[in-house]
């Protein structure tokens, strides 16, 4: 089932309820499992960061210190 199907009922009963806070709860929990289901599919669109290389240079002047 793909997540965006399961998002809908979960947002239309979650609007529907208005004193049950468990119903709300158990709404809310499964929005939140069915948008964590999508973390690794948006990852993979993400091309990983290229590596930076530092490089510290340090000089040490006396004439500066005296």
């Amino acid at each position: 089932m793909p997540p965006s199907s399961g998002l809908n009922s979960v947002v239309s009963k979650a609007t529907q309820t208005e004193g049950d806070w468990s119903e709300i709860e158990v709404d809310v929990n499964k929005l939140v499992t069915a948008l964590q289901s999508l973390v690794p599919a948006v990852q993979s669109l993400i091309p990983p960061p290229e590596p930076v290389e530092i490089v510290v240079s340090l000089s040490l002047a006396s004439s500066q210190n005296h």
